[in-house]
């Protein structure tokens, strides 16, 4: 045999007649290419030949921070989001601040962190960040730096969610159980069979159920922020909204249109009524060839109008048009014999001849602001019909109905309008608005169980607000009113109720099927990373431990330093692992009283043959001492 002594001490053993080229892959796929041998020279002038690359990596850092932080500012500006402003001011201070501590940055990277890490396997982070926190405003850059420099994975983000939901309500964060939260497939799967096994799965069963009772209460927390948490509030007000609108804000708006017109017009001209005339004989005309003989009521109207010889200014022109517009639009009640199709005649004739006014009396001036009030009160007798089919003609539809009309308008069936949700949106005011939306917000996610309980379920609510909303309806409903700093909650709601399965999954066991499922899990907890754990303290504490809160310190760093072990199983990741298994022995020991050696943990991980990430397991190498 040919034995090489291994720059960890041991020794690896080839068979007589190994080629040399085949032992030093080997070595080297063990423990990679050896470093290249530099002279002290070189060594002791590295900092120094490193640093204007180093320099321009760390300012191009800061400049690249003070620029996401404008485009924040600038998002914040002019789509009026609160949060992005916060953002964007942290970012562009944090940036600023590097930028000017850039040279104080490059230097402690070349000095210190380069050269620890390259001659003691120290990650430069590590003692760069210890250092940085010497000198004023290097701390700070090189914190987000290091934070900049690893995004949160998904299941970091479903617990960072949970946390930020302390901010709405007086109930704190929603702690979500590490076993949700793990980015790990075998930490899930270990969690549902451990679920599963009576009484020893308890803990975990309780501590999804205490997640899914959090989320319920910070949904009833945002809809009050919104509004009263009712359905039938918020179609009242949408229907009082809308009708206050259509029957006094819209016209006191055109009212404004045509006072600029009147500045303009001289109220000493007077015109002829000829086009008002000229309706009204066309009237009496078909009247007398229909042989009918009574007298148009319309007509008698503006008879008098009609018949001046002097003609009429233009104030008292619109003023007639008025008088007749009311009746045309039912604001006045009409006597049985007359026709409401002659009022509208002798109401198109007014406004010809209302027009022929403003040009005699006012110029070319008074012309471009009547055409310009027409245009405006076309548009609003059209918002007018839009928005009377949302609370009827006569505005009596049901509360009930004008709600589930705006809701059906907000979301992604044939039902959808988002033009005309808009338009009720402009038509109500604020807090009519944000009524409806706390009423919807109050609705999604209720359910009821077995016994006709009204429940909250995760996944009723993320199937309301993501699937049956659009997003565009999602913005107009809840981002519009005011409420953008209340809005975000919604979305960390929807982000955990995302992994519902798992919470579902620990809450409602499916019976015998799903527990045979789990004993079969368990029968193969050693090819598992976290499911190992079970191994060394047994089933009823690995259930304690995975329904501890995601955010926990010690559970949450053996689950981070265990996968970065299992990708890259160096002697630096090794001896975090290390250190994170004994912190996290130490809890289980004092917090749940069982005690538990950092060594059988670290051992029950290291199954024959460790599994990787996606069951992606390589040859094993041909060294033989390992």
């Amino acid at each position: 045999m040919i034995e090489v002594d291994l720059p960890d001490g041991s020794v690896a053993e080839f068979p007589d007649g190994t080629p040399t080229d085949v032992i030093r892959g080997a070595l080297q796929k063990r423990f990679g290419a050896p470093k290249t041998q530099i002279s002290a020279v070189d060594q002791a002038l590295r900092p120094i030949t490193s640093f204007p690359e180093t320099y321009n990596e760390v300012r191009g850092d800061a400049e690249r921070q003070m620029a996401a932080g404008v485009g924040q500012l600038q998002n914040a500006v002019q789509n009026y989001a609160p949060a992005d402003l916060l953002r964007g001011i942290g970012n562009t201070a944090l940036g600023a601040v590097g930028y000017v501590a850039s040279p104080v940055n490059a230097a402690l990277r070349t000095v210190v962190g380069q050269p620890l890490e390259e001659n003691f396997g120290i990650p430069r982070e590590i003692s760069e960040t210890a250092a940085s926190f010497a000198l004023p405003g290097a701390a700070a850059t090189r914190v987000s730096a290091v934070q900049r420099a690893r995004p949160l994975t998904q299941g970091e983000e479903v617990a960072t969610a949970g946390q930020r939901l302390a901010g709405v309500g007086t109930t704190g964060p929603v702690n979500v159980p590490a076993a949700v939260a793990s980015d790990s497939m075998s930490a899930q799967r270990a969690a549902a069979a451990v679920a599963n096994v009576p009484i020893a799965g308890n803990p975990l069963v309780r501590a999804a159920d205490d997640t899914v009772q959090g989320l319920a209460q910070k949904a009833r927390d945002v809809a009050s922020e919104y509004g009263s948490s009712s359905a039938l509030t918020g179609g009242e007000s949408a229907s009082s909204g809308i009708r206050n609108w259509i029957t006094g804000k819209s016209a006191e708006t055109s009212a404004k249109f045509y006072d600029r017109v009147d500045n303009l017009v001289d109220p000493a001209v007077t015109t002829q009524l000829s086009a008002t005339r000229a309706k009204a004989q066309s009237i009496l005309a078909r009247r007398a060839n229909a042989n009918i003989t009574e007298a148009s009521d319309a007509v008698r109207r503006v008879e008098e109008a009609i018949t001046n010889p002097a003609g009429l200014n233009y104030q008292g022109i619109k003023d007639l048009r008025t008088y007749i517009g009311e009746m045309v639009d039912g604001k006045r009640l009409l006597p049985a014999d007359l026709r409401p199709s002659e009022l509208k005649q002798i109401y198109e004739g007014l406004s010809q001849d209302l027009s022929s006014a403003v040009r005699a009396a006012g110029g070319p001036r008074a012309v471009d602001a009547f055409n310009r009030a027409n245009t405006h009160y076309r548009l609003v007798s059209e918002r007018r019909e839009a928005l009377a089919k949302i609370v009827g003609a006569d505005g009596n539809v049901p509360p009930e109905q004008v709600f589930e009309r705006l809701v059906s308008m907000a979301g992604n069936s044939s039902k959808a309008d988002i033009n005309r949700l808009a338009q009720a949106r402009k038509a109500m005011g604020k807090d009519d608005w944000n009524e409806v939306a706390s009423g919807l917000i109050a609705r999604m996610g209720q359910t009821e169980d077995a016994t006709g309980n009204v429940i909250f379920s995760p996944q009723r609510f993320l199937t309301a607000y993501q699937t049956k909303l659009s997003p565009a309806g999602r913005n107009l409903l809840f981002r519009s009113g005011g409420k953008e700093d209340i809005a975000p909650y919604l979305d960390d709601i929807a982000k955990i109720s995302g992994r519902f399965r798992e919470l579902q999954r620990f809450s409602n066991p499916s019976g015998t099927g799903q527990t045979l499922a789990g004993a079969v899990g368990l029968s193969g907890l050693w090819v598992e990373p976290t499911t190992a754990i079970s191994a060394a303290v047994g089933t009823n504490i690995m259930a304690r431990v995975l329904a501890r809160p995601a955010t926990a310190a010690s559970t949450a760093q053996w689950s981070r330093r265990y996968e970065i072990a299992l990708r890259e199983p160096s002697p630096a990741n090794v001896a975090q692992l290390t250190i994170a298994s004994r912190n996290l022995a130490n809890t289980i020991s004092s917090e749940l009283g069982v005690p538990v050696s950092w060594q059988d943990l670290l051992k029950a991980t290291q199954g024959p043959v460790p599994a990787r990430p996606g069951d992606e397991n390589p040859e094993p190498e041909r060294v033989i001492n390992q």
